[in-house]
């Protein structure tokens, strides 16, 4: 099986197609910019946050990140801050979002637990806001999965990412997740000197909560 470069299947989120185009556009366009030699995708969960707000902008919706909002605790309710708020054509999202380092190498094991584990977290945060929302908006929990592959596995990166991508589509129709990722040509050897590890490229995984 040949290495996708993109992939958009919003699932049962179809309001969300155009939103996740214009997010593995944006991707690509900032590595691109960057000549390559940086991508926004090795950074953190906020700037994972922001290049998804910034996809909302483009999509002629309007985003608010980091926002005061009322939690659900174990003893009421508290003050707190929710990751995103967006708002495409008359639908608003309500998200909060978490981002895993999925290590990718030959020797991996357990991709499927270790995305699951990080969605189901985002999830579980999604559903504390519940006090703050408007009947008519959606709660969404945010996964960006970002693989790290070795530099040993430098010769191997297309079979590794495939090995990936087939986890990430197996689990988004087991879920009924909202899928997309990016896989640039250009950035399938780029490597953080730091750590020794190719970051090929990002996916994001999306699913209602209520």
């Amino acid at each position: 099986m040949r290495v996708s470069t993109e992939k958009v299947s919003p699932g049962p989120l179809r309001a969300l197609r155009g939103l996740l185009r214009e997010w593995t556009w944006l991707n690509r366009e900032i590595a691109r910019t960057w000549g390559w030699e940086d991508c926004p995708w090795w950074c953190n969960e906020r700037a994972s946050i922001s290049t998804l707000a910034g996809a909302v902008w483009n999509s002629r919706g309007i985003a608010l990140e980091e926002y005061a909002s009322r939690k659900r605790k174990v003893r009421g309710e508290a003050l707190g801050r929710c990751d995103l708020y967006f708002k495409i054509g008359k639908t608003g999202f309500v998200a909060e979002a978490k981002h895993c380092w999925l290590r990718a190498g030959i020797r991996a094991e357990n991709l499927q637990a270790r995305v699951s584990r990080c969605l189901s977290r985002a999830c579980r945060d999604a559903r504390k806001n519940s006090p703050s929302l408007n009947k008519d908006e959606i709660l969404l929990g945010i996964a960006f999965i970002v693989p790290r592959i070795p530099r040993s596995d430098v010769d191997h990166v297309g079979k590794r990412i495939v090995d990936v991508q087939n986890v990430l589509e197996i689990f988004a129709k087991k879920k009924q997740c909202a899928i997309a990722w990016i896989f640039p040509r250009n950035s399938r050897k780029l490597m953080v000197a730091e750590d020794d590890c190719i970051y090929p490229g990002i996916a994001v995984l999306i699913q209602r909560v209520r």
